[in-house]
């Protein structure tokens, strides 16, 4: 996990702290939030562009 966007990594533990307060809807809901503020984020372009040239992402949590 320590590899992977340090972003993301602080948005999976938002939900996950978050799912102990919110029912099952709420916490659907709370989920696509962040996947929407992580697709928008520079770190998501750096691994699909990462990917398509075969080397590994130099994350910057942005």
């Amino acid at each position: 996990m320590a590899e992977k966007s340090p972003l993301a990594l602080e948005f999976a533990k938002k939900a996950v702290k978050a799912s102990s307060r919110m029912d099952l809807e709420q916490g659907i809901e709370y989920e696509a939030e962040l996947f929407a503020q992580l697709f928008a984020s520079e770190d998501k372009n750096e691994g699909i562009d990462a990917f398509f040239e075969d080397r590994e992402p130099e994350w910057q949590g942005k």
